[in-house]
This record gives structure tokens, C-alpha cells and sequence, in this order.
């Protein structure tokens, strides 16, 4: 009967939280028929995210009405409306702009950490420190709290199927993925706004739920205090033992330690951030001596960081890595110089990540300005940029090599390369790269040595041979683009199809170096047809000056078949690189036999 009442009262719980956050759950209630959708192949990944965003918006909107005691109906409709104003505004950049292009990415990425910092940072709006402490850890033991139960119910529901599938009778496995959906999608979402409980306008007026939520238990005090704390301490002592070793040599020109920054910064600040509610020796000596170690590695760090970005131009990593120094440098002076209120260091982080997607002033937009303003500078100090027109040069400095390669490779990256005039368009892979600039697209170390490229080939079909397609006889054509081992633009080893009424679908099976396997199944999940591609990384001779070529379209389409099936695939074209995943773009004929 307590099992029973248990689950009465969460169901309980669960509702008034619907009600509660009625836009949030509308969202994530659209994300969850979005992403079916997408399982049976008719779906978009940007309308998935676009309705993230809307429900982590909408959970904005709500604790800041809360926050602000906004009771007008005429006033939370305004708010309400400009939420949802700027969701379809997202909607529709995300279809203008695929998640595939890389500034798209960047910037949803750091749009979802927006939105997550304003999330913990909404409801100590006019309270002290202490209340944002106490913010943060309750969103992270609610965040625990749903995922973990998130996880035991799908892996509860999966185990019930997988033993009726055994002894019963057998299903579909797409029922699997329709599982995973509607758990992260639907229930994990609901069940964590089911956590936050309504968070108090003055610390004195602290209901008993809001006091519950963010009861500290002794486990996280003992685990932030005598585990967490003494590991976040040995990491800088190595960073500062780092930084004394290299000070007068690779230090200054080694980008080794922008990388572990990211986390480690993040890391402490919330270490910092959790223990305020704390108190014992080792979370006072934390206190007492982090944020001047820290402001020690950021002081070196920021001074390493200007040398780079003055040898080799702004890229958005560096960008960002820039923001964080600038963040973490005015925090430890604050923290450290007591007589100063630190509570703004939460909104401080959050006013620097808006800044960081802000059009012409981003991420992004500085990175390409950068790299490009230096790729103008290197070539017109060469004498290999006139009227326009790029002159062809290997006699330059490395350094100077190394620079236009690395240049070339993020606006490669960021697909900012077409916006550079006097480039041809193109991407500027391997021979097309020498021809362009004089010298093959090596690495330059700082010794002035080539590093040698792993090997690589490239090959492309001829314009004037897509015409010899012979697929007369073809049920179904499918065009293919293979990257980082997944279809894209979905970003799966999976893609559905459907024909005569019949649903099938690809999946691109690859262990690199190894085996590369096309099957096709059909809705039983019965494989019909395996296609061995192995033998494309070996179609031709692995190089270190990135070998490429173009051949006539009877040399690039190969075929297999079985009682079922026939499979044609055609190479339009193809990237081998050892030790990384196939990327390509195919089309692929099949053929059903009666």
C-alpha cells in the first residue's frame, strides 16, 4: 500500500507540475512526437532542437514570472508570447541554417548553455550568494534524480520487451528507439520539473519543500569536501608545476593548455559555488587558497593566449577560451578581495556567453574575420596576392606555411572559404591546395620541420559520366552522404526508407581499419542484403600528399546481389583517410526482386 501511496503522490506531483509549467511541457510533449517522427524517417533534427530550445525557454519564462511575482494575466501572456516569438525565430534560422553547417552547431551549443545558466540564475535574481549556491545544487540533484530514474524505467521497459520478444513472440526493434524517445523526451524532461519545487521571494519566507530540495545530505558534503576538492587542488598544482617547467621555453608557443582549461575553470567555480553552504577545514583552506592558484594559471594562461592569437589570428576556440580567462581573472579578484559582493559572477558568465553568439561581434564571426584578415596578410607580405590573383609560391618561411594552412583549414571548417573572393570555390583538398598556393598543405611545427600527414586519397566521379547510369531496372534511388560513420544530414548509421508500402531501412556498419558494411533490412528488422565496402579504402593507394583523382564513372560503381536483393552503389565521390571513418557521397540503386 506505501508503493501504491508513493506513486499517487508523485502522479500528484506530476501534474501540478504540468500545470505549472504548462509551456515547457507542450514543448518537450512536441520534441517527444518530433523525435517518433524522426524514427520512422520522416522527420527533421531541427525541429527536435528548435522545441528544446522552446522548453527550456518556456522554463525560463516561468521562474522569472515566479521571480518577479507577475501575477497580471495581460503581462505573463506578453512574456509567454515573446518566448514563443523567439522559438519559431530560432525554427526558422535552424531551416535556413542545417545543424550541419559549423556555426550552426556552434552557436546552438552555446544557445542550450544559455539557457541552462539562466535556468539556475533566474530564481537568486535579488538574493545572496548563498541563494544561487543553493539554486545550483538543486537543479543538479534534480537533474541526477530524473536521469537516474529516467534510465532505470527504460532499461525496466527494455528488459520486459527483450524477454516477451524471447519467449513469446518476436517484435519489431524499432520499438526500442520509440522507448528511448518517449522516456528522454517526455518522461525525464516532466520528471525533472517535477523536482523544482516553487522557489521562495525572501530566504526568510524558505518553504519546507524549497528546504527539502536543497538539503545537502552528508554524502555530497563528504564527497565535494575530501574528494572533489583535494582532486581540483592536485590539478592545478600540476598546471602551475606545467607552467614552471615550460615558462622559459614551449610554454608561450604550446596551445597544450587551453584545452583542459574548459572544464577545469567550469569545475572549480562550481566547486566553489556548491561548498558555500559548507563548512569545515578543508572546504575554508579550498576557499581560502583556489581562487588565488587559479588566478595564477589564468594570468599565464591569458599571456600564452595573446602570443598565440598574435602568431596565428583569432579562432572561435581561442575565442572562447579568451571569455573564459576574462571571466575567471575578474571572479578570483572578486572572490579574493572579500569587501566585494560576488554574486554577480554567476550573471558575469552569462552575459559573456550572450556576447559570444551575437552576430559580427561572436564567436564565430571574429574567428572568420581573423583568419581571413591573416590569410590576406601572409599572402600580400609574400608578394603572392595581386590584382586579386593569387601567385603560386613554395619559397615562403614554414611559419608562413603554416599559417595559410591552418587559416585555409577553419575557413574551411567554418564553410567561410566561398566568401573569400580571390579563392576558387572549392574546398581546397590535397592537389587542389598545391595548386592554388605553391606548397602541399603539411603541418609546420615550431622547429620549422614538416610533419608528416597521415595517408589519404581522394577520388570523384567525372562530371560527364553521370549520364552512364544505367538504372533502368531500379525500384528505389537513394542518394547517400557518409560522414564521421553516420548519414547525413541525420547524423545515424540509420536511414529509412519506404516503397510499395514497405518500410526499410540502411545501416552503415564501420570499424575503422577494419570492416565498412551497407545492410539493408527491412521493418522485421530481417537483414536482406549485406553490402562488404571494405574494399573502398582500398580502391586506391594510400599517399602522404593527399592523392586525388578523377575517373570515369564505370571504374566507380560497383554492384552486389543475392535472391533478394540487388544493390548498386555509385561513388560521385570519396575521402580515405587511415584511422578515420569513410566520408563520401553516393548514390545507391536498389533493386527488389520478385
Amino acid at each position: 500500500m506505501k508503493v501504491i501511496s508513493r506513486i499517487q503522490k508523485r502522479l500528484e506531483i506530476i501534474s501540478t507540475a504540468v500545470w505549472r509549467f504548462w509551456f515547457p511541457t507542450t514543448a518537450f510533449a512536441m520534441t517527444t512526437i518530433f523525435a517518433l517522427i524522426t524514427i520512422e524517417g520522416e522527420g527533421k533534427q531541427e525541429e527536435i532542437v528548435a522545441s528544446v530550445v522552446a522548453g527550456l525557454l518556456g522554463i525560463c519564462m516561468q521562474l522569472f514570472i515566479e521571480r518577479l511575482q507577475i501575477k497580471q494575466l495581460s503581462q505573463k501572456a506578453v512574456i509567454y508570447f515573446m518566448g514563443l516569438m523567439a522559438s519559431f525565430g530560432y525554427y526558422f534560422y535552424l531551416q535556413a541554417n542545417t545543424l550541419n553547417n559549423y556555426p550552426t552547431e556552434v552557436r546552438t551549443a552555446i544557445l542550450f548553455l544559455i539557457l541552462l545558466a539562466a535556468v539556475v540564475w533566474i530564481p537568486s535574481i535579488k538574493q545572496s550568494f548563498v541563494a544561487f549556491s543553493k539554486s545550483l545544487f538543486l537543479f543538479i540533484k534534480a537533474h541526477f534524480t530524473a536521469l537516474l530514474s529516467a534510465l532505470v524505467l527504460m532499461l525496466g521497459i527494455y528488459a520486459v520487451i527483450g524477454t516477451y520478444s524471447f519467449l513469446i513472440s518476436g517484435i519489431n526493434n524499432r520499438i526500442y528507439e520509440w522507448i528511448a524517445a518517449i522516456v528522454w523526451c517526455g518522461f525525464f524532461p516532466l520528471y525533472f520539473l517535477s523536482l523544482l519545487p516553487v522557489f521562495p521571494i525572501k530566504e526568510e519566507k524558505e518553504n519546507e519543500n524549497y528546504q527539502k530540495a536543497v538539503h545537502m545530505p552528508k554524502f555530497f558534503e563528504v564527497l565535494l569536501s575530501y574528494i572533489i576538492i583535494p582532486v581540483i587542488l592536485a590539478y592545478t598544482m600540476i598546471l602551475i608545476l606545467y607552467i614552471v617547467k615550460n615558462i622559459t621555453g614551449s610554454f608561450w608557443e604550446d596551445e597544450l593548455l587551453e584545452p583542459l582549461l574548459n572544464g577545469y575553470i567550469i569545475a572549480g567555480w562550481s566547486t566553489l559555488y556548491l561548498i558555500e553552504t559548507i563548512s569545515n577545514k578543508m572546504v575554508q583552506f579550498f576557499q581560502k587558497y583556489f581562487p588565488i592558484l587559479l588566478l595564477i594559471v589564468t594570468l599565464f594562461q591569458t599571456t600564452a593566449t595573446i602570443f598565440t592569437i598574435q602568431r596565428f589570428g583569432i579562432t572561435d576556440g581561442r575565442y572562447f577560451i579568451s571569455l573564459l580567462l576574462l571571466f575567471s581573472f575578474i571572479s578570483s579578484v572578486l572572490y579574493i578581495f572579500k569587501s566585494m559582493k560576488i554574486r554577480i559572477t554567476p550573471l558575469l558568465l552569462l552575459a559573456l556567453t550572450i556576447i559570444s553568439i551575437l552576430p559580427g561581434i561572436g564567436a564565430v564571426p571574429v574567428g572568420n574575420f581573423s583568419q581571413s584578415q591573416q590569410l590576406d596578410n601572409v599572402l600580400a607580405e609574400n608578394n603572392m596576392l595581386e590584382n586579386n590573383q593569387i601567385h603560386p609560391s613554395e619559397s615562403i618561411s614554414n611559419q608562413d606555411k603554416e599559417k595559410i594552412v591552418k587559416s585555409v583549414q577553419y575557413l574551411r571548417k567554418t564553410e567561410y572559404l566561398n566568401n573569400i573572393s580571390y579563392l576558387p570555390n572549392s574546398s581546397l583538398y590535397g592537389n587542389e591546395f598545391s595548386e592554388v598556393f605553391g606548397f602541399k598543405p603539411y603541418r609546420y611545427d615550431k622547429n620549422n620541420d614538416v610533419e608528416q600527414p597521415s595517408r589519404q586519397f581522394f577520388v570523384e566521379m567525372t562530371n560527364d559520366s553521370t549520364q552512364e547510369f544505367n538504372v533502368e531496372k531500379a525500384d528505389i534511388m537513394v542518394p547517400l552522404q557518409i560522414s564521421d560513420g553516420t548519414f547525413i544530414p541525420d547524423n545515424k548509421d540509420q536511414l529509412a526508407m519506404t516503397y510499395n508500402k514497405e518500410k526499410y531501412h540502411l545501416v552503415w556498419d564501420e570499424t575503422v581499419d577494419a570492416n565498412t558494411v551497407l545492410h539493408l533490412s527491412d521493418e522485421a528488422d530481417q537483414t536482406l542484403i549485406n553490402f562488404d565496402l571494405t574494399f573502398l579504402r582500398k580502391l586506391k593507394k594510400l599517399t602522404e600528399d593527399w592523392n586525388s583523382e578523377t575517373l570515369p564513372a564505370k571504374e566507380l560503381i560497383f554492384e552486389t546481389e543475392n535472391k533478394n536483393v540487388k544493390l548498386t552503389l555509385a561513388i560521385t565521390s570519396l575521402r580515405v583517410e587511415e584511422n578515420t571513418p569513410i566520408e563520401g557521397e553516393f548514390y545507391l540503386f536498389i533493386t527488389f526482386k520478385s
